[in-house]
């Protein structure tokens, strides 16, 4: 994670309330400037790795309360000379670094809402995934997998539990049950104009699910949120995410639409399973990262949605792990 620039935008009469909370800074790496024709000033903090949470939390909780201020957090590019001494350097380079709240929220935010780009993307990935299952050919499921962005709203449902956010908890869901409607619609669609192969290997739902399918959606979850975490996305990420989730909803909606109940059934157990290992791995691994609220009213509020979210997925994969294990008919 590179050095961030925080810009604080802010009336003037609070300026030296901001500047002092940064006193204890090397005065180089911060500064102070008047906006003309403006009774407004501009704060400026060069915030090493790591730092720019404590920073941001310091400066809003001296603003408690005030209005007509801002906190920008922007990426730098290279600094000369480095704010780092080579022992720091080091120090960092093993330490676990974690993104400011704000940025992680801002881009988890973004890629859970409920857009018809969003809706499209998801079809045309289940379109390709269920050619892809239907025909055996791994490739096309893998490509549907790069594109599908499911990952989004999973994140968003964790990271919102996190942060107590139920406005985030909630869009989130609604995107990923549109999202999941948008991928049962469109396979079935396929499977009213493609003779469903129930030869294909990829397609074949006949056998019992294994636990190894929990293993690795909780595997998926908990990479997927780390890699949010630290703000180090990748798309590798979206698509271990998306090899849990994909495959067997396109699956469901092929197999229901041709008539394999059964089959059909399975693979949507699975999804299912899936979905609650990746939520509940990620959630503890944004938790474990010390992603918390600020205040202390939203900490009681976040700890309440952590329990109650934890204890009801905790139950729900006893459930079904139960019923992995002891009844063959799944």
């Amino acid at each position: 994670m590179s050095t961030r620039l925080i810009q604080i935008i802010l009336p003037d009469s609070l300026a030296d309330r901001v500047c002092q909370q940064l006193d204890d800074l090397d005065k180089a790496n911060w500064w102070r400037s008047e906006l003309i024709r403006d009774e407004r000033e501009q704060v400026f903090v060069l915030a090493k790795s790591g730092e720019e949470q404590d920073i941001m939390d310091r400066i809003a909780e001296s603003l408690e309360g005030e209005e007509g201020w801002r906190q920008v957090i922007l990426p730098v590019e290279a600094v000369a000379p480095e704010l780092l001494s080579e022992e720091e350097k080091e120090a960092q380079a093993t330490r676990s670094r974690t993104a400011a709240r704000e940025e992680i929220l801002a881009g988890v935010r973004g890629n859970a809402a409920l857009t018809t780009d969003f809706l499209l993307m998801t079809a045309l990935a289940t379109v390709v995934a269920a050619i892809g299952l239907n025909s055996d050919q791994m490739a096309a499921v893998i490509g549907a997998m790069v594109i599908a962005p499911l990952l989004g709203p999973v994140m968003g449902v964790a990271l919102g539990v996190a942060l107590g956010l139920r406005g985030l908890i909630l869009h989130a869901t609604l995107s990923l049950l549109a999202g999941f409607a948008a991928c049962i619609a469109s396979s079935a669609a396929m499977a009213l104009v493609l003779p469903i192969n129930m030869e294909s290997e990829l397609l074949d739902y006949a056998q019992p699910v294994g636990l190894g399918t929990m293993a690795l959606a909780l595997a998926s979850g908990a990479a997927a949120a780390l890699a949010t975490a630290t703000a180090k996305s990748s798309p590798l990420v979206g698509v271990m995410v998306a090899a849990a989730i994909l495959p067997p909803i396109a699956a469901a909606g092929l197999l229901l639409a041709g008539g394999a109940f059964l089959e059909a059934a399975r693979a949507g157990f699975i999804v299912v399973v899936n979905l609650a290992c990746i939520t509940l791995s990620a959630q503890a691994v944004f938790i474990a990262k010390g992603i918390r609220p600020r205040r202390w009213s939203e900490l009681r509020r976040a700890e309440t949605s952590w329990a109650l979210n934890t204890v009801a997925l905790v139950i729900l994969l006893a459930i079904m792990g139960a019923i992995i294990v002891f009844w063959d008919v799944i």
